[in-house]
């Protein structure tokens, strides 16, 4: 991916969810946001089930043309949780990091009252936000 940094990235850890992950895929489609605000980055933690082809077929819907937020995702040998949610904060390219579980999605307006909480200016040692919805 080439460009500005998004200011946020949605980081998801998963395993075998690939029946979940469209939903949440669709949550993110559907929100009204700038492109480029945001990244999606999920890191597949030795996924069995189809996970791998699940996301490609999700990338490719999460052009800038068909919705704000695109897809980017890592595939590890499996080594847990932990291990996949430090992989992605290595990797998010957003200067702030909202963790959503591969059972989550979001409600329409969610990444906009995150993204309205962001420009507040919050104070340099705020290291967790949570939005209340």
């Amino acid at each position: 991916m080439t460009g500005p940094a998004p200011r946020l990235t949605v980081l998801t850890a998963t395993r075998n969810r690939a029946h979940l992950l469209p939903r949440l895929a669709a949550s993110l489609r559907d929100q009204d946001i700038a492109a480029g605000d945001v990244e999606w980055l999920v890191v597949d933690d030795g996924s069995t089930d189809g996970t791998s082809s699940c996301l490609e077929g999700q990338a490719a819907r999460a052009e800038p043309t068909t919705g704000p937020v695109p897809l980017r995702s890592l595939r590890l040998p499996p080594g847990g949780k932990h291990r996949a949610l430090n992989a992605g904060f290595e990797a998010a390219r957003g200067a702030w990091i909202m963790v959503v579980h591969s059972d989550d999605w979001l409600v329409p307006g969610a990444l906009q009252a995150a993204l309205e909480v962001l420009d507040r200016d919050p104070p340099d040692d705020v290291f967790a936000v949570i939005f209340p919805l």
